[in-house]
């Protein structure tokens, strides 16, 4: 994708809502993919941004299960470790429910960051500025 390409209004549009369909995740998914299996012989700049969005919010979804499973690993494993019966004891915090915190932390900041980005994303490509995600973006334009 060179500077060289100008996107018409409705191509800025069709990309920003390929980017901004990430808040109706995990559905939004198929907004991109329709709109990239429709302009991708018609349009580079459309065929580039709205296959950005499908991997974007693949690896987005991908994570996010990669992060829910470590999760509930470590957060079972920590009931376990809390007390030799699996009972917490009442009125202590156990040191070892702080793994599963930290993860939920975690992955609730994934969420936001990924979340923001995409809406910045949105942004760009609605004002017609060629917009990449990080690593992503890269790959995209070698596929295609």
């Amino acid at each position: 994708m060179g500077a060289s390409i100008v996107p018409n209004r409705d191509e800025r549009i069709m990309a920003a809502i390929c980017h901004a369909s990430i808040v109706l995740e995990p559905i939004g998914l198929v907004i991109p993919l329709i709109i990239w299996i429709n302009q991708k012989d018609k349009s580079r700049y459309m065929a580039f941004q709205a296959l950005q969005a499908v991997a974007f919010q693949l690896a987005r979804l991908i994570g996010a299960f990669i992060g829910i499973g470590c999760y509930l690993v470590v957060g079972i494993a920590a009931i376990f470790l809390a007390t030799p019966s699996g009972v917490p004891i009442p009125g202590r915090f156990p040191s070892e429910m702080l793994p599963p915190l930290v993860i939920a932390g975690i992955i609730i900041l994934f969420a936001i960051g990924t979340f923001i980005y995409a809406i910045v994303g949105t942004g760009m490509t609605l004002f017609g500025k060629d917009f990449r995600y990080i690593l992503i973006g890269g790959w995209v334009e070698q596929f295609m």
